[in-house]
Order: C-alpha cells, then sequence, then structure tokens
C-alpha cells in the first residue's frame, strides 16, 4: 500500500531518527550544497566533502566520510543537507520521480504511486524540491544493473535509477521506513529497462560533451552566440536561422516546414532545433534537454510532457558521429586539409575503359621521355610500365590474311595500346610540359624540343545576374584585411592578374604580417581556393620556396599560399634568401616530386604568405620581391566569419568571385614592378636586423668619410662581427657599402672599404695608393679622438 511520506519531518535537520539504518553503517556520505551556475536555469546539487569542505565525487571514496561526520557538518551550516554515495560493494539502489506530484492539488501522480507500490520493501522520501520522490532499496542482484538505463522515460513521465557512481541528495528526510531489509532487486531489475532495449523513453545521457568541446561553457552565452551566428546552412537559405527555431517563429519556420492543417510542421523544427544544439553543445544530451525546454519553440504538451519524445528527438540529434562543436583550433585544421583538397582539384574527365584504334590515334600522345602515354582529353599521364595495364581492355580483331578449311578469315586479337604503338603515324613529342597560354603541342620550357603541354585554362563558373552582390562580401574582406586603398587596389589587380594573364608571372610576392591571431586570412585563402580550384598549392610546405626541397604540389599550380611562416632569422637564413629570390621571379620550375618523375615546367606561381611575426621571410633592404602588408590587429565580429565561411562554397559566390576577378581592370597593373618600401616593410626589416647589422649601419652613418678598411669596421662591430668572412661581406651589403681592392696601411694588407658615395671598386682601381691610404688615416685620426 502506498505510503506517503511525511512532510512534517524537519527538512534542515539530516540527523532524524528515520533515516533509513543499514546506510548509517556505511562511509559513504557526503554533504551537499545548490550552486548556482551561469545560465542554467536552476540550481545544482553538488556533493562536498565533510572533512575538509572541498568538492566531492562519487567515484573517490577519498572524499566521502561517516555518517556522524557528515550530519555534524551539516549541522553546523553552509550546506543544504546529507548524501549517501552508491558503490558496486554496497547492496543498495536508488530511484528518483522527478516532478510527479500535482502542483495544484499536492497530490502524488497515479504513476508515482504504481512505482512506489511495485517496492514494498523501499522506503521513500520527499525531494529537496517538494515535487518529486527518491527511493532506497536492497537489492541482492547488483551486478544484473550493469547495463541497465540510468535515465528514461515513458508516456511522458520520467525516470532515473541507479545503483552505482551516483549520490542521492537527501532531501526532506521524511523517510518512510527506517529498515529496508527486503530485497527489491528482482522486481527493479525487470522495471528498469536495458540500455539497448529499444525502450522509446530510454534516456541513458550523461551531462557531457564530447572530447575537445571547447564552446560556451555558460548556457544563456551559448545562445547569445546561437542567436547572432549567421552561418551554416542559414547562410545558403536552406535552413531557417537558429533565431526562428528558438523562438519559434511561425512565419519563417513554415517556409521550411511547411503543414496542411498547422502554420508549420512541429516536430521537424524541434529535430532542426535539437540538431543546431548539438552542434553548439557538443552533442551533451542533457544539456540539449535543458536549453530546448527553455526555447519558446518547446513550450508545448508534447515536448514538456512527453520524455519518450524528447528522447527520440534528442537521440536522433547526436547520433550523427562527427557532428560536434570545433575548436579553433579543430576549424584551423579542417580548412586546411579542406584547402589542400580543393587546391589540388582539377576536374577533369575519367579514362575511358575501352578505346578503339582510331580514338587511340586521335586521344593519345607518346612521350619519349620514359615512353610515357598522355590521354589528351583527361590529362592523365601513364608510365611505360602501368599502360599496358590501364589500356588492357581495348582488343582490335585484324585479319591475317589466312583463311580456315571453310574458306573463312581467320582473325586474330591484338592489344589496341600496342597497335597504335607501332604506328609512325601516332603523335609523338619528346617530353611533358606545362605552359599556361601555349597550344597544346608545343616547344619544351628550357631546350629545343617537342612538348605536350598539360595546361588547361581555369573553367569559371556562371555568374548571377547580381553577381557584384555576392562579390561583395569578398571584396569587403580584402578591404578589412588590406585597409591602405593604394596596396588594396594593386593587391586585387595582382590577384586579377592571376585570371587574366595566368602565364605571366608577376615579380612579386605577398607577405601579411598580423601579430594577433584570426583576423581572416585563412578565409582569404579559402575564398581564393575556390575561385581557382585545382590550381593552387594551398598551405604549401615552406621548404618547396626557401630549400628546394621536394615540391611535387607547386606543378601546375598559379597560386601558392602558406599559413604561417617564421623564417627570418633561420640560421640558413643567407641561402635561404638566395634560394627565396629564385623560387619567386625563375622562368623555368624543375619540378622533383617525391614519386614519378621530374620535368621543367613554366613557372608561374604566384606567392601569398601569411605569418604571425615581423621577421617572416628572409630578405634585407635591398628585396624588390616582397610585398608587405601589415594586417588589423582586430579581428572582425564573429558574425561576420560565420557569415563568410556560410557561403563560402555557394556556386553563385564562387563565380561571382571568378568573375569580379576575370572583369577588374588590370590596365594599370605593371607585372614588373618593384616591391615598395612601407612602412610594414621597415618593421619587418628591422625585426630581422642582427647586432651585426645593426653596428654596421652605425659604422656608415657615424664613419667621417667616404673610405675605411674592413678591419676599421670590425674594431667597431667587436664581439657583433661575424667571424665568417663571407657572412661579413653579406652584413657590409646589407649596411649599402662595398668593398675594394687591397691597400697597405701602416705596412698591413688591408682591404678598403667604400662606406658612402658614388666611387666604385673600379674606380680605386687606378688610384694613388698614398692619397687612398691618406684619407682613411685621417678618418681613423678623426674617429677616434669624437
Amino acid at each position: 500500500m502506498f505510503e506517503i511520506p511525511s512532510s512534517a519531518a524537519p527538512g534542515n535537520n539530516p540527523d532524524v531518527p528515520n533515516v533509513p539504518e543499514p546506510l548509517k553503517a556505511l562511509p559513504q556520505w557526503i554533504v551537499w550544497r545548490l550552486v548556482q551556475r551561469p545560465g542554467e536555469p536552476k540550481p545544482t546539487k553538488l556533493p562536498y566533502d565533510p572533512k575538509t569542505g572541498q568538492l566531492a565525487s562519487a567515484t573517490d571514496p577519498g572524499t566521502w566520510t561517516d555518517y556522524a561526520t557528515a550530519t555534524v557538518r551539516a549541522a553546523v551550516g553552509g550546506f543544504n543537507g546529507i548524501g549517501f554515495v552508491f558503490t558496486p560493494n554496497d547492496p543498495f539502489a536508488f530511484v528518483d520521480l522527478d516532478d510527479c506530484r500535482d502542483p495544484i492539488t499536492g497530490e502524488w501522480m497515479p504513476y508515482a504511486r504504481d512505482v512506489v507500490n511495485m517496492f514494498p520493501g523501499a522506503s521513500w522520501e520527499t525531494s529537496q524540491s517538494g515535487n518529486g520522490l527518491h527511493g532506497i532499496m536492497r537489492v541482492g542482484n547488483k551486478p544484473a544493473f550493469a547495463n541497465k538505463a540510468r535515465r528514461w522515460a515513458n508516456n511522458g513521465n520520467r525516470f532515473e535509477c541507479y545503483a552505482e557512481g551516483r549520490f542521492v541528495a537527501f532531501g526532506k528526510c521524511d523517510w518512510t521506513r527506517v529498515d529496508i531489509d527486503d530485497d527489491c532487486g528482482e522486481p527493479l531489475a525487470r522495471w528498469v529497462p536495458d540500455r539497448q532495449s529499444n525502450h522509446p523513453g530510454v534516456i541513458d545521457w550523461d551531462d557531457a560533451a564530447r572530447p575537445d568541446y571547447a564552446g560556451p561553457a555558460d548556457d544563456d552565452e551559448l545562445i547569445r552566440r546561437a542567436i547572432g551566428s549567421k552561418g551554416g546552412l542559414a547562410a545558403l537559405g536552406t535552413a531557417p536561422p537558429f533565431a526562428a527555431l528558438w523562438n519559434g517563429d511561425a512565419v519563417e519556420l513554415g517556409k521550411f516546414f511547411p503543414d496542411e492543417s498547422r502554420p508549420f510542421d512541429h516536430s521537424a523544427a524541434d529535430l532542426a532545433l535539437a540538431n543546431a544544439l548539438a552542434w553548439w553543445t557538443g552533442c551533451n544530451p542533457v544539456r540539449m534537454e535543458r536549453l530546448m525546454s527553455r526555447a519558446p519553440l518547446c513550450n508545448r504538451d508534447k515536448w514538456q510532457k512527453r520524455g519518450d519524445y524528447r528522447a527520440r528527438t534528442i537521440t536522433s540529434a547526436i547520433s550523427a558521429p562527427n557532428r560536434k562543436y570545433l575548436t579553433a583550433k579543430d576549424r584551423r585544421d579542417q580548412r586546411l586539409q579542406a584547402d589542400m583538397v580543393i587546391g589540388d582539384d582539377l576536374p577533369s574527365p575519367p579514362l575511358p575503359k575501352i578505346m578503339t584504334l582510331d580514338q587511340m590515334r586521335a586521344d593519345l600522345v607518346h612521350v619519349g621521355d620514359g615512353s610515357q602515354i598522355v590521354h589528351r582529353i583527361s590529362k592523365t599521364i601513364r608510365s611505360k610500365d602501368d599502360a599496358p595495364s590501364e589500356y588492357a581492355a581495348s582488343v582490335t580483331e585484324l585479319d591475317t590474311g589466312k583463311v580456315d578449311r571453310q574458306g573463312n578469315p581467320i582473325m586474330k586479337q591484338f592489344q589496341t595500346l600496342e597497335l597504335w604503338r607501332r604506328e609512325q603515324s601516332r603523335t609523338s613529342v619528346d617530353v611533358v610540359t606545362w605552359q599556361p597560354g601555349e597550344s597544346e603541342i608545343c616547344k619544351a620550357a628550357d631546350a629545343d624540343q617537342r612538348a605536350y603541354n598539360l595546361w588547361t585554362a581555369p573553367r569559371l563558373m556562371p555568374a548571377p545576374a547580381n553577381w557584384h552582390d555576392w562579390a561583395k562580401p569578398f571584396i569587403d574582406h580584402v578591404g578589412y584585411l588590406v585597409p591602405n586603398e593604394a596596396e588594396r587596389v594593386r593587391f586585387l589587380q595582382w590577384l586579377a592578374h592571376i585570371v587574366q594573364r595566368p602565364g605571366e608571372l608577376p615579380h612579386t610576392c605577398y607577405l601579411m604580417i598580423a601579430t594577433t591571431t584570426g583576423i581572416g586570412r585563412g578565409t582569404l585563402a579559402s575564398m581564393l581556393v575556390q575561385a581557382l580550384r585545382g590550381y593552387v598549392a594551398a598551405n604549401a610546405d615552406v621548404g618547396m620556396l626557401l630549400n628546394k626541397a621536394f615540391n611535387g604540389r607547386l606543378s601546375q599550380k598559379l597560386l601558392a599560399t602558406v599559413d604561417e611562416i617564421r623564417e627570418g632569422n633561420n640560421s640558413q637564413r643567407y641561402q635561404q634568401q638566395e634560394n627565396f629570390k629564385s623560387a619567386v621571379v625563375e622562368e623555368h620550375r624543375h619540378i622533383n616530386p617525391k614519386f614519378g618523375r621530374q620535368r621543367i615546367e613554366k613557372n608561374c606561381c604566384r606567392w601569398l604568405l601569411f605569418s604571425n611575426h615581423l621577421d617572416a621571410l628572409p630578405f634585407d633592404n635591398s628585396d624588390r620581391r616582397v610585398v608587405v602588408i601589415e594586417n588589423p590587429t582586430t579581428p572582425a565580429a564573429p558574425a561576420w566569419f560565420e557569415y563568410l565561411h556560410g557561403i563560402i562554397n555557394h556556386p553563385a559566390f564562387i563565380g561571382s568571385v571568378q568573375h569580379y576577378l576575370a572583369t577588374l581592370d588590370i590596365s594599370t597593373f605593371k607585372p614588373g614592378e618593384r616591391a615598395p618600401m612601407n612602412a610594414a616593410k621597415e618593421k619587418a626589416l628591422a625585426a630581422m636586423e642582427s647586432a651585426a647589422d645593426q653596428a654596421a649601419r652605425q659604422f656608415a652613418a657615424t664613419w667621417p668619410a667616404d673610405l675605411a678598411t674592413v678591419a676599421d669596421l670590425r674594431d667597431f662591430m667587436s664581439g657583433d662581427a661575424p667571424s665568417h668572412a663571407g657572412a661579413m661581406r653579406h652584413v657590409i651589403e646589407r649596411a649599402g657599402m662595398k668593398t675594394a681592392r687591397k691597400i697597405k696601411i701602416a705596412a698591413k694588407a688591408q682591404t678598403i672599404l667604400i662606406v658612402r658615395g658614388a666611387l666604385d671598386p673600379k674606380d680605386l682601381v687606378s688610384a694613388d695608393n698614398a692619397k687612398v691610404a691618406g684619407t682613411i688615416i685621417n678618418a681613423q685620426t678623426t674617429f677616434r679622438s669624437q
């Protein structure tokens, strides 16, 4: 018979006679406190160690204590009550019935009475809220609960059952009985559904996000960000904005979830909101349920009272294994990986499975270098060893000129590829090349040889009629990254030059420097990768530029982007500087892939490099190649980046950016123009300047004459002077000085140093030694007396 817990029992003094006696003998007691976490709708019950007052854990026995210590600590104050932890070793289980009291009549609901009557040997109390019931019972079959659900729902009613790894926060302590000696294990095991039972209401959830979740911890902050977001499918117009879902905007939701009899399909909208929150919460089902229960969309009986419906909706939303809130690093890594794939993705038709001899005559080219075979339509190359198997299905029957006994011609099958190879009229070349703008069969890039040209012009997507509106976000983003108008105009022309004159290589590359991260340079790179699909070495290894390492990824590319570079003060700086100069403007590039044949291509690859450091690239003040742009240090609003990433894959956006670059006026662009010395470049040079360089510049500024000796410079530089003669020569050149012939001063041979002026080393070849020596000696005397 149902026994109602007495509400007259004291709620703030846990040391009452009707606490179940068997629990008191176990050292598994804690105290608990209600803690209001920011953004959460109601306080959370947190366990604390009665001995230390620090947070306790339901899995750490070191944070529990005996019953007496817990009750004393609770009586002292500062905590809301005592609690008991359930472990695998004790013979008890806990049942929790939430919101099972009629808020109007104060009567326990029928389903709660039914549950209590199922377990007459259990002891029950009123929960801290006054609206729920806690039941503790003895179970002799505790292992049977290992695969049982811990949370489930049925007909809109929610249930929880725990046998271990949880604590119960004692509420009103109006326990119905102090003895719990009767074993309730078997009926409890029959009542609690299995985790994998397909029970429609099983909610076996942990209040935890997926690993590496780095989204907002505060519920209010999460909702604020989500409502303000403008990215994803909503930006493409294929899904409603989060704000419309959250608020249940009938007009907006009716566009996406139409229903014949209602303003919109409410269940479809619920699932869409759950899908969105699965991303925002890192697939934390408990948090999703909590948040959705706050949403105006879900303020209806089906959601609020049907636990089985909530369970199905949330389970569906979190079922996708890759759905999670991505950290900034996750998003960056995914973007870089995707850019690399797209940058190498040059669409081409597949090789035909079977070809006739006539088709081979028209579509195959024999390459003398390595006996390779090129398919002219797909531009696919097959080696001498691979070609026979690639074209093995192509067979031709030929008449042998003989007849059988019946007088029929005897036919014989031949591999069509071998027949084609034997034909003198086949199309043949010496080498393979890649030269934008040249014909399919042309002269080799670096030799007087006949070459097959793999170049195909980029395919531009159709631009919509309102293409300028679609291209505006791209233009605006470039404007944000390059705020100086003159620099922005030239940079946009430099980009447009790639599309309009791909075979003409400018003499400059671009280095964008920002001392803070997250300003959107990677987003710019992703836009360019989409616009130049198949022609971009995205996230290129800087070693291909500076160290002449394996550079297969640069093959057939019009643009290379480097996500982060810092090589300006590298120990190999000077060698890398020379490699860099040649790599940027060399006419031909020797393609050295890690696997496959090497070849020579025309170098049409522009470089766009990003860095968070001023000492990004090895160059000096004589550099003519690097255009340095200093990006802003204040990131744009998150909504801006969400919007950009929401449209970046849209065909209308890609086609519009392509059309903008293809039609931009570049009549004033000068491909051979030298990189300007602007403030950003001066900062970069200063950051890369060594102590030796600083000393040399100071010497050049303060030496009292146009001539000195290298020994004078070394004396001035003291310990900063390089020991190696070659390194010293580089220091002299970077300071704007020159070395000339040797001269004897005080009977010792000295190398003349031209500090400044119009003199050239050739001018001193026939100069009077005595006059030159006198000038230097007088300068030495004056300098020492200063």
